[in-house]
């Protein structure tokens, strides 16, 4: 095994010292330091952007023959989320929650449960339920009340890591995007980015559509649908004469028995 890297804790010492011994089972001599390096991690926060989600109405529905709260959130497309913000107009609460992407009603995906909680002494801010980054449009909120009455959820906020697209231009920058089938470009500038990157901060403005873009054809299927139920009437006329064709051949041979 081979190590060629240890990790301290964060240290302020100016001089450091590194001892290295042989290994008295298969070394003769101390293995020789060519050269030392020191590192340093910086931990950035990172930033995030919100996207409101529509609360439905809530539905009354028993989880596990419990009484429970259900609340569906729409949000503005399939999006990339990674926490969920409620606001709940109770003062103080403990339920248990269930929460899923049911993108597709016939399969949905757990993304978290757990214990929605504010404590008597809280601050009344948003509650939020975290989990690992998902993409998602439409989601679903249990709360299982019990007893309790239910909470009156006010409104849901979907939070994502902030992208950012980071480029070397002095003119109009075009982006493009639409098409699940595109290569990644893999420009120079990605080997040579710093890993804080500066800069002037660009706006988007206004969409517009791709005036040289050409969708691709549709399967000849989908163009002419007429053509398959003709294949298949073709088909089903030669099958049948073939099959007549057949019957006569065996009468003719049976008779002349």
């Amino acid at each position: 095994m081979e190590q060629e890297s240890i990790a301290y804790p964060v240290s302020r010492y100016r001089y450091l010292r590194v001892r290295v011994r042989a290994d008295p089972q298969v070394d003769h001599a101390a293995p020789e330091i060519a050269s030392i390096g020191v590192l340093r991690a910086i931990h950035a926060k990172g930033e995030t952007v919100p996207f409101p989600g529509t609360l439905e109405p809530r539905e009354a529905d028993p989880v596990q023959g419990r009484p429970a709260s259900i609340w569906r959130i729409d949000l503005p497309g399939r999006v990339p989320l990674q926490s969920l913000e409620f606001e709940i107009a109770d003062r103080t609460f403990s339920r248990p929650f269930q929460l899923e992407i049911v993108d597709d009603p016939a399969a949905p995906v757990m993304l978290a449960s757990g214990d929605l909680t504010r404590a008597q002494d809280a601050v009344m801010a948003p509650v939020r339920i975290e989990f690992a980054e998902q993409f998602a449009q439409h989601l679903k909120l249990t709360i299982t009340d019990d007893r309790n009455s239910p909470l009156a959820l006010t409104g849901a906020t979907a939070l994502s890591a902030m992208r950012q697209v980071v480029f070397q231009s002095n003119g109009t920058v075009r982006l493009y995007y639409g098409n699940p089938k595109a290569l990644a470009p893999h420009y120079d500038i990605a080997s040579r980015i710093p890993t804080e990157a500066t800069g002037a901060q660009a706006t988007l403005g206004p969409q517009r559509d791709n005036p040289v873009y050409r969708p691709e054809p549709k399967p000849l299927s989908e163009r002419s649908p007429w053509l398959v139920y003709l294949v298949l009437t073709g088909a089903c006329a030669t099958l049948a004469a073939i099959l007549l064709n057949l019957a006569k051949a065996s009468a003719r041979q049976a008779r002349s028995f």
